[in-house]
Parts: structure tokens; sequence; C-alpha cells
């Protein structure tokens, strides 16, 4: 049955992109002069649906794009909302993102198309995603437009045909950058030419100022633990039963870092979700002033500096680890996602993390013990892996660049 409705959902969708992509080749001779930027990011602060980690990736992306000498104005597309925090500079347009017909009048303003940063190639049991970004991209090959994917994350491609639609995309783009090598050992397997790969790094390495996190007096006010969740049953895989249980750890948890005098803050990445999470975490519980949540409806700024105050993170989250490497911050991690299981092969992390599936109060305990044993010295390990990415980030410019020169 399973089978019967990814046919029907192919043989509808297919028929209707190739018209479209025949449409596109109208354009062909209409050569636009716009940088054209879709990823999933674009909902303002306050947004129910907003990410601060995607905005933060928006944030970044579009700092690196001010500098680009060129005039070129550069489109931003998303889901919901619009951010606020760059006004009418870039036009944000949300609706009909999937309507692919409705690209036809931005693809003829287009000179490159630069997908990503962010997770965008991914499937954990449906190929709707993957098949939606085949046809965006076959609309902009069509047109003759040159096609960037701009440090992007790959998989997990947890179905055939997934990792089937993800290679014949990536063929069609000139140049793609990813986030990680677990990302381009990915593209290699599922057949992607190697040499137009290159690996730089998340996007969100380009913020803030790493920095020494001021060293703790007597006197001076407690020690602030920074923790970050992500809804598990939406990534996890883990029964609602062990939900509850991975609920419970971060509970007892909580009460060890209030009876050590810690204070706690819980880090918040969307408005909803991560905020249903913590209240189902806090519920009959009584910490008082030991304990915050900050973040909700915060901007990437804002976010930035409740960072700077913090003395270590326990990051769930991705961007949350990586926001706690670029504040100079020595930063943990839960694993619940290749991209996070990369980060901390990548930064030799491991003596500070543990998979979700094995989450524990000890486990818990044993990793803010390390963070604290270690801290002189992972603050100077994170300051150097953070200027290291901050150059590999450069080639995201250059090779944009290089792109956008082609076509003039």
């Amino acid at each position: 049955m399973k089978f019967l409705k990814k046919a029907l959902r192919i043989l509808y969708v297919f028929p209707y992109t190739i018209g479209v992509a025949f449409l596109a080749l109208f354009l062909w001779m209409r050569k636009g002069d716009c940088i054209t930027l879709f990823g999933y990011y674009g909902m303002s602060d306050t947004s129910p649906r907003r990410n601060l980690g995607d905005n933060a990736i928006l944030t970044a992306m579009l700092r690196c794009f001010s500098s680009i000498d060129t005039r070129k104005l550069i489109y931003v597309f998303d889901k919901v909302g619009k951010y606020s925090s760059f006004g009418e500079e870039y036009y944000i347009n949300c609706e009909g993102k999937t309507n692919l017909i409705k690209w036809l009048p931005i693809i003829s303003k287009t000179d490159v198309f630069v997908m990503g940063g962010g997770g965008l190639q991914q499937a954990y049991s449906s190929i709707g995603t993957t098949l939606f970004f085949l046809s965006l991209n076959l609309l902009f090959w069509v047109a003759g437009r040159k096609i960037m994917w701009y440090s992007v994350g790959i998989g997990p491609l947890s179905t055939r045909l997934s990792m089937i639609f993800t290679a014949i995309a990536a063929k069609m783009a000139d140049t793609i950058t990813v986030r990680d090598n677990l990302s381009k050992e990915l593209l290699i397997r599922i057949g992607v030419n190697e040499k137009k790969i290159y690996t730089t790094a998340d996007p969100v390495f380009a913020l803030g100022a790493s920095q020494l996190p001021r060293i703790k007096g007597k006197n001076d006010k407690p020690i602030t633990i920074g923790l970050s969740l992500i809804p598990f049953y939406k990534v996890s895989g883990l029964s609602t039963q062990k939900d509850k249980k991975t609920v419970e750890v971060y509970r007892d948890f909580i009460q060890v870092l209030v009876s050590r005098r810690f204070s706690v803050s819980l880090m918040t990445f969307t408005n909803t979700e991560d905020k249903t999470i913590f209240d189902e975490i806090l519920k009959g519980t009584n910490w008082g002033g030991n304990l915050k949540i900050v973040g909700m409806g915060a901007s990437v700024t804002e976010m930035l500096e409740q960072y700077t105050g913090l003395d270590y993170m326990v990051a769930m989250r991705f961007h949350s680890a990586v926001l706690g490497c670029v504040s100079g911050i020595p930063t943990g991690a839960v694993i619940y996602h290749p991209k996070v299981r990369a980060l901390v092969r990548e930064f030799e992390l491991k003596k500070y993390s543990c998979e979700l599936e094995d989450i524990s109060l000890v486990k818990l305990k044993e990793i803010l013990d390390n963070l604290i044993a270690d801290r002189d010295i992972l603050i100077e390990k994170t300051q150097e892996f953070v200027r290291k990415k901050r150059i590999l980030i450069e080639l995201n410019k250059k090779l944009l660049c290089e792109l956008v020169k082609k076509k003039s």
C-alpha cells in the first residue's frame, strides 16, 4: 500500500514538473541578474513556526552576500512569515513555495540559484522533500541557470528513491558545498561527482565573536548552565514511553544542577515546540530564580547575547551547539541526528556527549563534570575550531563569486 501511494505521487508530480520545465525553456533567452536564495528560513521572530537556528543561517548568509561586489538583488523564500530584521533590502516571498509554476517569474529574474544552507536534503520516511528539491533544481537547470548548493547537510536518506532523487538533483548543480564530511561521503556514495563537492562549514559559524568567557570569582554570580532540547518524538525514532523517560532524566538533571547552586537557562529555538518540552519537564517543580526560559521571540542577535552569558552548554539542537562554540563556551552534546554526530566527531567531543537513546542522569552529570574539569582546554580548543571553520566559510563566497562571474 505504501509503495502504491509513493508510485501515485511520483506519477502526479513528475508530469507536472516536466510540464512546468517546458515552460521554463521559454525563459532561456531571458537572463536575469539576481541571486535567488532558497532555504527553510525567513519566519519572523515571533512566528509560532519560527526556528532560530534556521534564521541564524539566513543571517550569516545575507552578511556574506552583502560583501559580494554585485548590485544583484537577493530573493529569499520560505514557508510562512517575513523575517523582520532585513527590512526591504531583501524580498522574502512565502506563498506558493512548493507550487512550481509560481517559480517561473522568479527564474526569469535569476542569474544564480543558491539552495541552502541547512539540512535540506533529508528523508526519514518520505520521499516528498527530496522529490520537491529535484523538481526545483530541474526548473533552474532547464532554464540554463547556474546552481549552487550552499553549506547543505545531506541525510539521512532512508529510502532508495530518496537517494536517487537527491543524486539526480545534485548532478544538476554546478557547485556543492556541504557543512560536514559525512554529507560529502553520502553524496559520493550515491554517485555524485566528488570534484564539484567542497566541505566548508555551517554558515552560523561566521556569526558572533569567539571569546573567552569571563572567569568566575568567589563573589560573582552562580555558574550558568545552558540546556537546549528538541521534541524527541519527532526526531529520535524512540517510543512514546522512551520520550517520557527522557523528560524524567532532564527533570532529575535540572534538580541536581539547582541543588549544586548552578543557574540554569533553557534555550528555546522554536516558539512552540521547545517551550512545550520545557513545560513538560518543569511540570510540578518549583525551582524559582535558579531557572529561566530564554529565547522566546528572540532575534539571532539577542540569542547570541544570551549565549555569551553562559558558562557551559549541553546542547541537543545542532545550532545550539554551534552558537555555544562561536560564543567561546565549553559545549557538550546529546546526539539525536547525524549532523550533531558529525560535529561531535570533527571537534572530538565524544568525551562530552552521549547518544539520545543512551541518555541517563549519570551520562548528563558525566558530560557536565568533564566540561568543568577540561574548561580551559576546551575554551582554547573551541577558539581554534571556530577560527578554522570561518576560514572554510570564506570558500562559499569565493565559489559563489566564480558562478556570478561566469554568468556576467
